[in-house]
């Protein structure tokens, strides 16, 4: 069974999964590679997966990772930031891809994808939280002008 990471389930069987892709070790990698080239690495031989712009070959990870190999191959040769942060990774298993990173992903002309996700999540406030906290402060506001209207 694949657990979901929300919002509300930062903690899972006592550990904290709360950790951002922010805060994973730096690496110092110059080597940028080509969607093309990425692609090429797209079996349980020569597996690369992408997560926030940076290129992991994690081939030799593939037999010991928890969620098997299928859940890695499946998504190998592309960018599977979405898929990989949709799973409750724990706070040692994020720290430990540093390990495998060989590089970053040439940025896309007209994508910003990547640097958006990562500025949302060391940086300011994401625009759902305000539009929901904008919403709460819009119902308490007319539930006290409403009851001053009833008082008067």
């Amino acid at each position: 069974r694949v657990h979901r990471r929300t919002p509300q389930s930062r903690i899972w069987l006592g550990f904290d999964y709360s950790i951002t892709m922010a805060e994973l070790p730096q690496v110092d990698t110059t080597t940028v590679y080509t969607e093309e080239q990425i692609a090429k690495h797209n079996t349980e031989e020569d597996c690369w997966i992408v997560v926030n712009g940076k290129v992991y070959d994690v081939t030799t990870f593939l037999e010991d990772h928890p969620g098997g190999i299928e859940s890695i191959t499946a998504v190998a040769g592309t960018d599977s930031t979405d898929d990989f942060e949709a799973v409750a990774h724990s706070k040692p298993a994020i720290e430990m891809m540093a390990k495998y990173q060989v590089g970053v992903a040439e940025a896309k002309a007209g994508s910003e994808k990547t640097t958006k996700k990562v500025e949302q999540k060391t940086g300011g406030a994401p625009f759902g939280v305000l539009l929901k906290a904008g919403l709460v402060l819009a119902v308490v506001g007319a539930y006290f002008y409403a009851q001053k209207s009833k008082i008067a």
